[in-house]
């Protein structure tokens, strides 16, 4: 009799073990499946299934998103065909630009980030050496297509003047550009001028507005191409207005004759003689401050002048003509100033130097560092240079000493750029100009978009110091400073 308590006890206690096992599985597996329908996109199952009916979607941890687009995603709007090549005769349509022109047989358009570029020769035939096409055809032509878009109260002929200054200051060879002339092609209307430099480059440019806000730039050369008048036939066709079909117009060749005769016949404008207002100084208060924290550019205790003598804001050579309305000279008090070491006024990256000896016209040595959210320093004029690019700086950093190189007289010149990408494509860049919401700029030059920043404040011994023209400014930077706290304590 004492067995069998003690057997019902043995087979109630196995009994409760495996009770627990299965519940604990049942759970495992309830809370398991709950787990992985969490873990499925929101709407998941609203999505189509496969026209296959084969694919399913994995509900893993590795796959959070569906292959379909959910319902309230789906747009009707068109997007930028996959297509990137087209061959004529075909209509190159580029739905993100809203561009579309008629291309005639022979003829090739490939659409890129920031261009459409046409051309009358296959490119994928072209032979390279030296990095130079070897057997492109002697009637060969390119048109080359960019948006434009104009800042706020920005005319058309406000930017086409930035796009010349801009032009003659990046061209490395000696750039002649034309004077404007009144254009009209196809539905729109702009202006032309002619750009040929040194090196042989003879090509076309011209600028239509499209709207208030926006318009194209087009480049067509070699200008003396036998094959212009066929890409101006096509420019003809251009069709701007978001309906995704070529244009129908259609010139008659005496037509598209008498307007390569208007772009050949463009008298040149002498650009080469600019020089910036003289005489007057400004506090650049229609500028921001800088967003990032700079330091002088001169070791801890040492007393510079800026502008004054030399440069600054928006007078002498410090304006908007040259991409340098906010740059600034710095000389020391006695102007003796060779030798002296230059420091980066932030923390950087160089992006580019030029070294003794140095042939770089008006800034001579220098080096160029790129510091956080879009700005870039300048220090030229160096007789020596302590860094290379890629060289990673802090502020404080020595980069090389004031020299004399590119100008005639010793001095620190610092220029101050930010990237701006408002009016991109094609001007991105680094600017320092003044755009004045869009008014006349202090120095009477016509306002240049985008608005540059200003390099100030800056750490002095007057505090955290907005630059002045003329004033004495004294260093608290570099190590010294800190040195100095070190050993009073």
């Amino acid at each position: 009799m004492k067995g069998i308590p003690h057997a019902l006890k043995i087979s109630v206690e196995v009994g409760g073990v495996l009770l627990m096992v299965l519940v604990l599985v049942v759970s495992i597996n309830f809370l398991r499946g709950n787990n992985q329908s969490s873990m499925k996109p929101a709407g998941a199952e609203s999505y189509p299934p496969p026209l296959d009916g084969t694919r399913q979607v994995q509900n893993t941890p590795d796959l959070l998103v569906s292959p379909y687009p959910a319902p309230e995603n789906q747009s009707t709007t068109p997007v930028s065909t996959p297509k990137k090549r087209f061959v004529g005769p075909a209509c190159l349509i580029e739905y993100s630009r809203k561009l579309s022109l008629q291309l005639p047989a022979g003829w090739y358009g490939d659409i890129n980030a920031n261009s459409i570029n046409i051309v009358n020769y296959d490119t994928n035939n072209i032979l390279y050496e030296h990095g130079k096409p070897k057997n492109v055809p002697a009637n060969g032509i390119k048109i080359e297509i960019y948006d434009l878009n104009l800042g706020p109260n920005q005319s058309l002929e406000q930017w086409v003047s930035v796009d010349k200054a801009q032009s003659k200051r990046q061209d490395g060879n000696a750039l002649t550009i034309s004077e404007n002339i009144p254009y009209e092609i196809g539905k729109y209307k702009g202006v032309a001028y002619a750009l040929t430099d040194s090196a042989g480059w003879n090509s076309r440019v011209i600028a239509l507005e499209v709207d208030t806000s926006k318009g194209v730039v087009v480049n067509i050369f070699p200008a003396d191409s036998q094959a212009f008048s066929e890409a101006l036939a096509i420019l003809a066709t251009l069709d701007a207005s978001g309906k995704f079909t070529c244009s129908e117009n259609s010139y008659s060749s005496d037509q598209i004759a008498e307007l390569a005769y208007d772009l050949n016949q463009m008298k040149d404008e002498t650009l080469t003689a600019f020089e910036c207002p003289i005489g007057e100084t400004f506090p650049g208060t229609e500028a921001k401050s800088s967003t990032i924290d700079l330091q002088m550019p001169f070791l801890w205790g040492q007393t510079w002048i800026v502008g004054g003598s030399g440069a600054f804001y928006g007078n002498y050579h410090h304006c908007n003509y040259y991409n340098n309305y906010y740059a600034t000279d710095w000389n020391r008090p006695d102007n003796n100033d060779a030798g002296y070491a230059v420091l980066s006024i932030a923390d950087g990256t160089v992006s580019s130097v030029d070294s003794p000896p140095c042939t770089t016209e008006r800034y001579g040595c220098y080096v160029d560092i790129d510091h956080t959210l879009g700005f870039r320093t300048r220090y030229a004029h160096l007789d020596s240079v302590f860094v290379s690019p890629g060289f990673r700086v802090r502020a404080g950093t020595a980069l090389g000493t004031v020299g004399q190189s590119g100008t005639d007289n010793y001095h620190l010149h610092l220029s101050f750029w930010h990237w701006d990408l408002s009016d991109y494509p094609p001007h991105y860049d680094y600017f320092c100009q003044c755009y004045n919401n869009g008014q006349t700029c202090p120095n009477g030059e016509a306002p240049y978009y985008p608005q540059g920043y200003r390099p100030s404040p800056m750490w002095t011994t007057y505090g955290n110091a907005y630059l002045a023209d003329g004033l004495p400014f004294t260093s608290v930077n570099g190590w010294a400073v800190f040195l100095s706290v070190i050993l009073n304590n």
